[in-house]
């Protein structure tokens, strides 16, 4: 198993000083290595010659290079794909959900709209009456959200008729309308699930 070494390189890109700037030792030439990652100053403003810390703006660009301990030779593209993922670089927003279902670009993606979207509807425990009054608040509130009736309902009963799942095709133009339909199906009385 080979050990891994972690070094974190500073490159100065931009040292545009109003005021004279001293840059450290260990910078020296713009590049330099740190040996700890708690603190790092890439340059500092000499506070006497500068009226006011807004005269001096500094900017740095700070790369991890990974390589083998043994034998230094730097790891492959691969595990430093890896890193950045662990990182979290890659991943959504809280506000975007990536998956299919979701209300973003990749449902767009996935399915062209206007799109007749199929849904499943899993009603609570209830009797046979309740669930065709439920059938009836299913259709209105599908005209209510998205303006059109659902088609192909079909309902089939489960665990001996206690449960019944219904299942229905519903035109909708957006991702956002499918989104904002199943939240109004979902807020009915006698609705379990929705998908």
């Amino acid at each position: 198993m080979h050990r891994i070494s972690f070094s974190l390189s500073c490159l100065m890109l931009t040292l545009r000083p109003v005021a004279s700037m001293r840059v450290y030792p260990h910078l020296s030439g713009g590049a330099g290595r740190l040996s700890s990652l708690g603190s790092a100053v890439l340059a500092c403003a000499d506070a006497d010659a500068a009226d006011d810390l807004d005269d001096c703006a500094c900017s740095a660009r700070v790369s991890a290079s990974f390589s083998d301990a043994e034998d230094g030779k730097p790891l492959g593209e691969r595990f430093d794909m890896q890193v950045r993922a662990l990182q979290g670089e890659f991943s959504p927003t809280d506000v975007d959900k990536d998956h299919e279902r979701g209300d973003n670009l990749l449902l767009e993606g996935l399915v062209g709209f206007p799109a007749e979207v199929a849904l499943k509807v899993v009603t609570h425990p209830a009797s046979s009456a309740e669930q065709e009054a439920l059938l009836s608040k299913l259709n209105h509130a599908c005209v209510e959200a998205v303006g059109v009736p659902p088609t192909r309902i079909q309902s089939t009963p489960r665990l001996g008729g206690k449960v019944a799942s219904i299942g229905m095709s519903v035109l909708v133009s957006s991702p956002r309308s499918l989104t904002m339909l199943r939240e109004h199906l979902r807020g009915l009385s006698g609705v379990r699930m929705v998908f």
